[in-house]
Parts: structure tokens; C-alpha cells; sequence
């Protein structure tokens, strides 16, 4: 995790060639957990502790191709709408020019833990 506030989280990701999938572009599949994990983390920010979320439903855009030539890229979420079960959050990755890579909106349940 990169930077964290209330109802809203980042990371970064430097893509490697282990990420590639046959076509030599960093695998669709680490860019939708990249978004799901960013999204999650921003809704866990809202909630109080012995509170937490899972993820019941994600849509992932793919926009641009990313490779180890996009260098570092980032996924910064905020926050949709909190209820008191679900939450919807929205997500973006981007390179280090602002280019828009992915994006993405999920809709987590709260539930109780312990």
C-alpha cells in the first residue's frame, strides 16, 4: 500500500515480465487484483474495527495495454456510496503520464467478524 485516507487507498505496481501473459502485455488478471485489492482496501478505510468487506461483484475496463515500458504504474480508489451492507467503490490505474491504463467499480458486502 502506498498512501491511505479515509475512503481511499493506493498502490503501485512496477510490471515485470513475470506479469505477462503470452501476448507480452502485463496479464489482465494482475490489473483486475491490483483494482480489486486497491477498491477493497479504500472501503476497509470507512469501517470500524471487527467490520469488514468482501468483494460480491467487480467490472474491470482494460483501456491501454500495460508492459514493463509503462514503468510504475498506480491504482488510486475512493469511495462510491457506504451502506450499512454494501458498499460501491471505484478505481483507476495510470502511469507515471497520467495515461489511463484500467478502471473499475465493485460493490463489497459489510458483514460482522468474530
Amino acid at each position: 500500500m502506498k498512501d491511505v485516507d479515509h475512503g481511499f487507498a493506493a498502490f503501485e505496481l512496477h510490471p515485470g515480465e513475470y506479469h505477462y501473459n503470452p501476448f507480452a502485455t502485463v496479464h489482465g488478471g494482475i490489473l483486475s487484483t491490483l483494482l480489486d485489492t486497491t477498491m477493497t482496501a479504500a472501503v476497509l478505510t470507512t469501517l470500524p474495527q471487527n467490520i469488514t468487506c468482501s468483494t460480491v461483484e467487480i467490472k474491470v475496463n482494460f483501456i491501454k495495454p500495460v508492459s514493463v515500458e509503462s514503468k510504475l504504474i498506480r491504482c488510486e480508489a475512493r469511495i462510491i456510496h457506504i451502506g450499512r451492507k454494501l458498499a460501491t467503490v471505484e478505481g483507476r490505474i495510470k502511469g507515471g503520464n497520467d495515461d489511463l491504463y484500467a478502471h473499475g467499480v465493485s460493490t463489497c458486502l459489510i458483514f460482522k467478524v468474530g
